[in-house]
């Protein structure tokens, strides 16, 4: 069947903004590189312009003679999207300026988006005298910059320029341009060859677009084993020497020869990377393999990179699952209690988009009742998450449909108990009336007729004094009167539910009373 993936495609960056370096004419460790991320433009007559590392990347007027309102200029921009942040560049600014008649020649570098200039340029602004400007090393430098782009230009800024030598000039023997790429790549689609029956090699075609430096890799696996690289290669490959060094688009397409896998469900899943190194996931994609028995696979499809597969084992007439459901659970901060869980073949991998079926039945109750839950899909990492259960104890059953069959798990889940004690009054005489109440939270349906025990400090240890039943609601209450009291005493009381009989699911839950005085009369 053919592969469409829309869910199951959905790629997930796994990082914000990133950054990637540009090199030109000279790459990190001194190897040459080519200009190609900057641009030549003229404008005028006899303006000149040139990206050549071989010969000296320029832009300039030529010497003795004059001119009229021209220029050559050097760019480097940044793709849309993106923003350069820092860069250093080994530029030479020459130009003829100043005198009584300024010469109008000017030689400087400028950022693009916002304008400005960077660092130190050639004007005759000011200048009564005719003289040479020259600016050189050190490079310019700068960081926690945010532009869009750097110019180079040498060129006369006025409507006739006299003849000079120089006249105006901007040189640049090497530049590094750090550009922040801030968006992730991502899945423009999953598509591919899979078959029903018998053991055949398969193909996935993923399709990766990207806004800023391109996309540099495309990687696959099949349940979580080892990945395959498809790089992007050419100007793709690092020391990057091109402001965009990989393609905004482009597909890789894996062979995934199923013959040596175990029967059942297996999905592929995989990576896509750009050229800052953000990466996002694509996936999973389920197929099925239906039979055990490694038969004649057949070729791969053309051009298609082979993706690693582990050979399973299945003993024989075994019926396997191919498939394991597990639960979790996590609570709300109000306390009450979610079932989550994961669906994954037996090798570890995620199965995304398969409905799990879920009942509760109630615990600690003389007259347990299941209920059906919600339904729910697994997500692409194959989690499953239910609905919040009510306030009790709970054992959630839950079922899930894969190719071999129906997989299942369950969990006990309760919130915790809690039970409150108060006496009132808390100071009396003898003969007097002490009422002990309280309350059972937690235990939901189950909370109704739950023994309380009534205990008090006797020899230095708790013992039982009386015993009460909670109402429907949870509440409890205990009336004493105090009768032979002959000294003033101090009466430390607490409330225990024991956690008795093998239906009650929870542990001890107990509260001690704030102490009582009684003094004889």
């Amino acid at each position: 069947m053919a592969v469409v993936a829309v869910l199951l495609s959905a790629g997930v960056g796994t990082g914000s903004a990133a950054p990637y370096t540009v090199w030109s004419c000279q790459g990190p460790n001194g190897e040459p590189l080519g200009g190609g991320a900057w641009t030549a433009s003229t404008t005028g007559t006899g303006a000149s312009a040139s990206t050549d590392c071989t010969t000296g990347m320029r832009a300039g007027l030529p010497a003795g003679r004059s001119s009229t309102r021209a220029a050559g200029t050097l760019n480097l921009t940044a793709p849309a999207g993106t923003r350069i942040t820092s860069f250093e560049l080994a530029r030479t600014l020459r130009a003829s300026v100043g005198g009584l008649f300024s010469t109008g020649y000017v030689a400087n570098v400028s950022s693009i988006d916002p304008t400005g200039p960077l660092g130190a340029g050639c004007s005759g602004a000011g200048l009564s005298l005719p003289s040479t400007c020259s600016v050189g090393d050190p490079p310019l430098a700068a960081s926690g910059v945010s532009i869009q782009g750097i110019a180079l230009t040498a060129a006369c800024a006025q409507d006739g320029c006299p003849s000079a030598t120089p006249a105006a000039e901007a040189t640049l023997a090497r530049s590094r341009v750090v550009i922040d790429d801030p968006r992730a790549p991502t899945v423009a689609g999953v598509s591919g060859d899979l078959k029903d029956s018998g053991h055949v090699a398969r193909s996935l075609t993923i399709a990766a677009t990207d806004v800023g430096g391109g996309i540099a890799s495309i990687s696959a696996n099949v349940d979580g084993g080892a990945a395959v690289v498809s790089p992007t290669g050419g100007t793709c490959a690092p020391p990057f020497s091109s402001a965009q060094p990989c393609p905004t688009a482009r597909e890789a397409t894996f062979g995934i020869d199923t013959a040596p896998l175990r029967r059942g469900d297996h999905v592929a899943t995989g990576t896509i990377v750009d050229a800052a190194g953000t990466t996002t996931a694509w996936g999973p994609v389920p197929f099925v393999v239906p039979a055990d028995g490694a038969t004649d696979a057949g070729p791969l499809p053309a051009g298609a990179v082979p993706v690693p597969v582990s050979p399973g084992t299945t003993p024989d007439g075994a019926a396997v699952p191919s498939a394991r459901l597990t639960f979790q659970g996590r609570s709300t901060k109000t306390g009450r209690r979610i079932p989550t869980g994961y669906l994954r073949t037996q090798g570890g991998a995620p199965l995304a988009g398969v409905v799990v079926r879920m009942t509760r039945t109630q615990t600690g109750v003389e007259n347990p009742r299941t209920v059906a839950l919600k339904p729910v899909r697994t997500a692409r990492d194959g989690r499953f998450v239910g609905a919040p259960l009510p306030e009790g104890a709970w054992t959630v059953a839950g079922a899930a449909d894969v190719s071999s069959g129906t997989v299942s798990a369950s969990i006990r889940l309760r919130t915790g108990l809690r039970i409150s004690a108060r006496p009132s009054p808390t100071r009396l005489r003898t003969g007097a009336l002490m009422v002990l109440s309280g309350r059972l939270t937690g235990a939901g349906p189950a909370k109704a007729g739950v023994r309380v025990r009534i205990q008090t400090i006797i020899r230095g240890r708790y013992t039982t004094v009386a015993a009460v039943r909670t109402r429907s609601n949870g509440r409890w209450q205990w009336r004493h009167r105090f009768t032979k009291v002959s000294r003033p005493t101090l009466f430390a009381f607490r409330a225990l539910v024991p956690g008795e009989g093998e239906t009650w699911p929870w542990s001890p839950a107990s509260r001690r009373a704030a102490t009582v005085r009684v003094d004889p009369r």
